[in-house]
């Protein structure tokens, strides 16, 4: 019996290498010719992949996607041979492996100035309006599509009981951010039974939604999202018409400019932006760490967490009398006594070490030491991962959540908790921690929180999107306390309502994404077809809102060109700026004089470093602006720098 195991076992072993050895790759051509019908480009792919396979059937079998719309290439099932075959052949751009990616995740659009309208408009006559007949009688969702092919090849058939097989959402993540982007208004409404109640509304409530569903739930685990998936969900949704993406999933880790011939939504937005659709992608989760936001593509507007200025105000009340601030949207709350205070590494449960027990980890706490008492839990960032839980199952009564990472961190995140609880930066921490350790029996209580509105600083950015904290009329900190740079906050917090009224816009074409790409040796991979320039402009000759030179040598000129904007047609506009410490910023012509509304104007820019010894003990870069303001001040079109030196 035993040898017969070890010989079915062996005769499995090269079917499962096989196996192993193949995966999704996306074979990339670049854009369609207009020339072929959907199924001739289909057709098309086919043939490429017949003439890898074995058999026709074969080849069949393993094409999950034919992109037949904006982008051209398909998705299939490969070996590392067949990669290598079809990567040689002539109309062939790139062939790359499919991914894995995760998702991103009621004041704020009143916060940042928006103003909000409920009048009717109807549904736009170009929208190739799709999906059930529950969805031709709807206003607000007006498509709906789902795309799972990858996401079955690699885990088998959906399982009914985890998620709909269909757009629907259960996990909430898509309708948290379909909501956000532009959910109707609603009156009176609250969290938790009460918390920040008022009006709710998404930042365009007229906007018609189109929902293209990639992520799927498994195995009780978090949403995987599948490269080949979301390709797809692009390409229709570029060929169904729509006018923005919304795309809150992307990458996790360091991204760069070398990534981009074989990142999905740098290929994807690159045809949207063809098609003259604006694609909005979030930032990521992996801050505050360097060099972690997804979505660095100029084609693309990458946008990062933020802070509203409404507070959920839960202090915590020492038996010394002291009063430390602390937030919380928990509606359960204490009883109108002190209770004992304990921190958590004191009451580890036994063979429990106490760096494991101060986090509150899962099964990390006495039964018998937490009974009925406050936990003073440590973490380095203060969101949470299921301390409340371990608090409740040791028989807490309630838990103080601090930030264990020194550095100036002001930040706290306000969380629904299944037992009272509130949440503490790093120095109240330890000033909690202190007075545990100054007496024989530390006493407190958690005062229930309420709304407060129009709190300071506001806004300060959410730490796991950027790495800046601070904004109250003083330089913005990072999340160690030290001056930010526009590294860390982009160009700033965005003002909707000024948006909307920019004066002057910095416009790129698909031609000048194209000539950007010379510069970076990789147009080939996007249009085989375009011919760069025998003298590619430098990538920072993109005409981009901000300026970033790296290892300058001496003096640089920078050409931008502005397209005026503004109502009033005639205007004038002064140039000022703030150099990077050791460098001088001057620009020609510094008068730009427009006569009417959308004429554009060029000017140069000339940066030169005065003193490399200043500039290079600023981590490697410099940093400052330079902006264009009208005659009255109506218009203020500010834009960052950043400069490093060879």
């Amino acid at each position: 019996m035993a040898k017969f195991l070890i010989m079915v076992l062996l005769l499995l072993l090269p079917l499962l290498g096989s196996r192993a050895e193949k995966q999704v790759y996306i074979v990339y051509f670049g854009e369609h010719s207009g020339e072929k019908a959907l199924h001739e480009i289909e057709e098309t792919h086919h043939s490429y992949l017949v003439s890898v396979k074995s058999t026709e059937e074969e080849a069949r079998a393993s094409l999950l996607y034919s992109y037949k719309h904006s982008i051209n290439g398909f998705a299939a099932v490969l070996s590392p041979d067949e990669v290598s075959k079809l990567s040689e052949m002539e109309d062939v751009m790139s062939v790359f492996r499919s991914g894995e990616y995760t998702i991103h995740t009621t004041r704020s659009w009143e916060f940042v100035g928006l103003l909000m309208q409920e009048e009717e408009h109807t549904i736009p006559t170009h929208f190739k309006k799709l999906g059930s007949d529950l969805l031709s009688r709807a206003k607000k969702i007006i498509g709906a599509r789902y795309f799972i092919k990858e996401f079955e090849h690699h885990y088998g058939p959906l399982n009914a009981s985890e998620d709909y097989r269909s757009s629907r959402d259960k996990n909430g993540h898509g309708t948290h951010t379909a909501s956000t982007v532009g959910g109707r208004m609603v009156h009176n409404v609250s969290v938790n039974g009460g918390f920040g109640r008022g009006i709710a509304s998404g930042g365009a409530p007229l906007v018609r939604l189109a929902i293209y569903k990639v992520c799927w739930q498994f195995n009780g685990k978090s949403l995987s999202c599948s490269g080949a998936d979301i390709m797809a969900a692009i390409d229709a949704a570029v060929a169904d018409g729509v006018h923005v993406m919304s795309i809150s999933l992307g990458t996790r880790g360091q991204r760069h400019e070398k990534y981009y011939t074989d990142d999905i939504f740098v290929i994807g937005a690159l045809h949207a932006s063809r098609n003259n659709i604006v694609v909005a992608c979030s930032a990521g989760n992996d801050g505050p760490t360097p060099s972690t936001v997804s979505h660095i593509a100029p084609w693309i507007i990458t946008v990062a967490a933020s802070s509203v200025d409404r507070k959920f105000v839960s202090p915590v009340v020492l038996g010394n009398g002291s009063k430390i601030k602390g937030q919380s949207a928990t509606p359960s709350k204490l009883e109108k006594k002190m209770y004992p205070l304990v921190y958590a590494a004191d009451v580890a449960d036994q063979d429990v070490s106490k760096d494991y027990a101060v986090q509150c980890l899962p099964h990390s706490l006495s039964l018998d030491k937490v009974k009925g008492k406050i936990v003073l839990c440590m973490i380095e960032y203060t969101s949470v991962h299921g301390e409340d839980m371990e608090v409740k199952r040791a028989g807490g009564a309630g838990y103080i959540l601090g930030s264990s990472r020194a550095g100036g961190v002001d930040e706290l995140a306000a969380h629904a908790n299944v037992l009272p609880a509130t949440v503490v930066v790093y120095t109240d921490a330890i000033r909690i921690l202190e007075y545990i350790n100054s007496t024989k029996n530390p006493i407190a209580t958690i005062i229930p929180a309420k709304t407060v509105l129009h709190t300071k600083p506001a806004p300060f950015m959410a730490a796991f999107s950027t790495s800046v904290i601070n904004n109250n009329g003083l330089p913005l900190t990072n999340d160690r306390g030290n001056v930010a740079t526009p590294f860390a906050y982009g160009s700033g917090h965005f003002q909707p309502t000024k948006a909307a009224d920019p004066g002057l816009v910095y416009d790129a074409s698909y031609y000048d994404y194209l000539l950007y790409l010379c510069s970076l040796g990789s147009v080939k991979k996007f249009d085989k077809t375009f011919k760069c320039p025998k003298a590619p402009p430098s990538s920072f000759n993109l005409n981009y809102p901000s300026l970033a030179v790296s290892k300058l040598n001496g003096t640089v000129s920078v050409k931008r060109t502005v397209t005026n904007v503004g109502g009033g047609g005639k205007s004038i506009y002064f140039f000022t700026s703030q150099p990077p410490v050791g460098m001088s910023v001057r620009a020609h012509p510094s008068i730009l004089v427009f006569d009417r509304v959308g004429q554009k104007k060029s000017f140069t820019i000339t940066l030169r470093a005065i003193s490399d010894e200043i500039l290079r003990k600023k981590d490697g870069y410099g940093f400052g602006w330079y902006k264009w303001t009208d005659a009255h001040a109506l218009h203020v079109v500010r834009s960052p720098i950043a400069v490093s030196l060879a």
